[in-house]
This record gives structure tokens, sequence and C-alpha cells, in this order.
């Protein structure tokens, strides 16, 4: 329990920092933006829970797709969210998603 905590609340901060800084992810208020990093990081880290059950390249996908519907999910039921559609946006998921596994497996390996 306390790793998939620890996870989500890096994975969140990282959500939060990056789009504060970033272009590709127009947010109306701060709370919002709070509250969408909050959701996404909770959504990646339990696909990535749930991804270390199945095999290798399924579990990573999954943790993909994640990651890019809980951005998606966010825009379209959070208001005054909207994502720019531009190679900056989808080069984010992306390492968001290869960033959330590799804490997911540098915090399992250091529970062991």
């Amino acid at each position: 329990m306390y790793i998939l905590c620890t996870q989500w609340v890096t994975l969140s901060v990282v959500f939060f920092l990056v789009n504060y800084q970033g272009s590709f992810l127009q947010v109306v208020t701060l709370g919002g933006l709070v509250l969408g990093a909050l959701i996404v990081g909770l959504v990646v880290t339990l696909a990535d829970e749930l991804g270390r059950h199945l095999s290798y390249f399924t579990g990573r996908a999954l943790v993909l797709a994640a990651a890019f519907l809980g951005l998606e999910g966010i825009c379209a039921f959070l208001p005054g969210y909207q994502l720019e559609q531009s190679w900056r946006g989808w080069v984010f998921i992306l390492g968001y998603a290869v960033f959330a596994i590799c804490i997911g497996n540098i915090l399992r390996k250091r529970r062991k």
C-alpha cells in the first residue's frame, strides 16, 4: 500500500510540474490542475499495478493506454481543460508512461 501511495504522489507531482511549465495542456485554474494531476496519477498507478500481473508488453501497453486515456478523460470531464494535439503532448504522454513504469519497478525492488 505504501508503494502505491508513493508512486501516486510522485506521478501526480511530476504531472503537475510538467504541465505547470509546459504549454500543451491549458487549464483555467490551479486547483483544476492539481485535481487533474491527482486523477491522472491515480489512473496510471492503478494501471501499473494491474499491468504487473499481465505479460510484459501487455502490461506496458496498459500503462501507456492509461496515461493517454487518463489525460483525455480529464479533458473531457473537467471544465477548462484543453489539450493541444501536438508532438509535445504525445512525447509527454509516452515519457510519463515510461517514467511510471520505472518508478514502479524501483519502488518494488526497494521493498524486497
